[in-house]
């Protein structure tokens, strides 16, 4: 004679469900503890970190780590141009930027060697509707578009409208 398996219920399910879910969650936390054990007993780890890592320029794509610096035409006016394609695409706004002034380095490669090059930037800029505001950018080798050449982000204090870098425009500063 033949035997037929017997039918499982919704309840006898959803335990089934619990155990296969608890038994993923252990295999998970015992690997990692695991794996923290044998980075921790290996004889080299503390060599590891301690010893210095190579700079971003020599790695397997290198590139060059020299950047514009920051009062170079090309990259205000691409502050400029993506201002104005911004208030107009995004904030209905025809508010442009008609000059920089007091243009000065804050800081270069501060993040350390190994990391993309950057120079931290910040400048004084002339709106169309008269008022000056503060302009924080930063300038990052091969960055831009595909990756060719340098690209700039940046962020003016007072017209964060979509809040990408605030507090008022320190997240993206050094």
């Amino acid at each position: 004679m033949f035997r037929t398996n017997p039918i499982i219920t919704g309840t006898e399910t959803s335990v089934y469900r619990a155990l296969g879910k608890f038994i993923i969650k252990a295999l998970r936390n015992s690997l990692t503890i695991c794996s923290g054990l044998e980075f921790a007993l290996s004889p080299g780890w503390a060599e590891s970190v301690s010893r210095d890592d190579p700079p971003a320029e020599v790695r397997i794509s290198p590139f060059s780590g020299v950047l514009q610096p920051c009062d170079d035409p090309a990259m205000l006016d691409q502050i400029a141009i993506d201002f104005a394609h911004r208030e107009m695409e995004f904030w209905n706004s025809s508010l442009t930027i008609s000059g920089f002034e007091r243009i000065a380095e804050i800081g270069y490669r501060l993040n350390g060697q190994t990391y993309i090059p950057r120079r931290y930037c910040q400048a004084e800029a002339r709106f169309s509707d008269g008022a000056r505001r503060h302009v924080v950018f930063n300038i990052s080798a091969s960055t831009a578009f595909l990756g060719l050449g340098s690209g700039v982000v940046w962020c003016i204090q007072g017209i964060d409208r979509n809040h990408a870098f605030t507090p008022n425009c320190r997240s993206l500063g050094p």
